[in-house]
């Protein structure tokens, strides 16, 4: 009996690496693989193994011809999914390059290797974007036992220096935070927290988070109504905080309805203004990202209110045009 069952799984996973509707394998050629590993098949055994496996929910169809030709139809993931998932984690920033590799080999599994070799070589991604670190990996897995846990979690949050060298802020502090969710945005992984000091929602990136524990203490709920949804779409760059949260009007020209739906997303609030421009109103964390973000359309968007974020825009402005107000080129 041991033995048969080690040889129906032998032959599932050969029909699992080497075959597909283009590749299917003959009974013949099943029974010299196996004599080629010291086992004597028959034509009945080959079939009635297939059965068994056909009995067990595996999807094994049969091609006409000279002789039958057998391969696996149903995989956990079809082509163009597997496809899908290949490209997502090769070009994933936070995933070093020989983690990438790693995964896209266990992914290549799931399909026979004909095809494996056409869906891992079509995607680049600049390594300059990676992590030198695979940190992050045990970062995540320990923000995801406190979120499961509702337990809070300690960490020390750092920063690069002019050296490029990681720089503790206040001194090495070490935070604790209530985790309640883990976005990814901006090709970042962020964590979104309860911050008993601030009384507010604040949010950390994953990747500059160190020393990450477990603390067994009951973590706080996000205040009630919270929407990370909402929170999410008004960070610009994931940088603010629900307290610096506005209504802000924005005079858009029409071709920049795009934009502001990718942003904000169909539920934002518009009007038509004129033939050229709509009106979004808008609820954003009013910070530099903003102000950056709305700069970069060269007028295409403007801040038409409140007053106070219009001025506010206009210092940032000021500021950044006095640093080139004495420049001379050549200099």
């Amino acid at each position: 009996m041991r033995q048969n069952k080690e040889r129906i799984l032998e032959l599932l996973s050969l029909l699992w690496t080497q075959t597909d509707e283009k590749h299917p394998v003959t009974t013949t050629q099943i029974m010299a693989m196996f004599s080629e590993k010291g086992h004597t098949l028959n034509r009945k055994t080959v079939s009635a193994d297939i059965r068994t496996l056909e009995e067990a929910g595996f999807q094994i169809s049969v091609t006409g011809g000279r002789e039958n030709g057998y391969y696996l139809e149903n995989r956990l993931f079809e082509d163009p999914e597997l496809r899908m998932l290949i490209d997502a984690v090769s070009s994933a920033p936070f995933l070093t390059k020989a983690k990438s590799h790693e995964l896209v080999g266990k992914l290549l599994q799931m399909t026979s290797m004909y095809k494996a070799g056409d869906l891992s070589r079509h995607l680049y991604c600049a390594d300059a974007l990676r992590p030198m670190s695979e940190k992050v990996y045990e970062t995540l897995d320990v923000i995801n036992r406190a979120i499961n846990g509702r337990a809070r979690i300690s960490f020390q949050y750092f920063d690069y220096g002019p050296k490029k060298r990681k720089r503790l802020r206040h001194r090495g502090k070490v935070y604790e935070e209530s985790p309640c969710f883990l976005v990814f945005s901006n090709s970042r992984y962020y964590l979104v927290c309860w911050s008993d000091e601030h009384q507010d929602m604040v949010q950390f990136r994953v990747d500059r988070m160190t020393g990450a524990g477990v603390v067994l203490k009951e973590a706080a709920a996000p205040p009630q109504g919270f929407s990370i949804d909402t929170y999410v779409r008004s960070m610009y760059g994931m940088f603010g905080s629900s307290r610096s949260l506005r209504h802000v009007q924005l005079l858009c020209e029409n071709d920049r309805m795009n934009n502001i739906l990718d942003q904000f997303g169909f539920a934002v609030r518009t009007s038509v203004v004129d033939d050229q421009h709509f009106l979004a109103d808008v609820e954003v964390a009013v910070s530099p990202n903003l102000f950056a973000e709305v700069f970069r359309y060269n007028g295409g968007i403007r801040i038409q209110g409140p007053e106070d974020v219009v001025s506010s825009y206009r210092e940032w402005l000021t500021r950044a045009l006095s640093q080139y107000e004495n420049h001379n080129d050549g200099e």
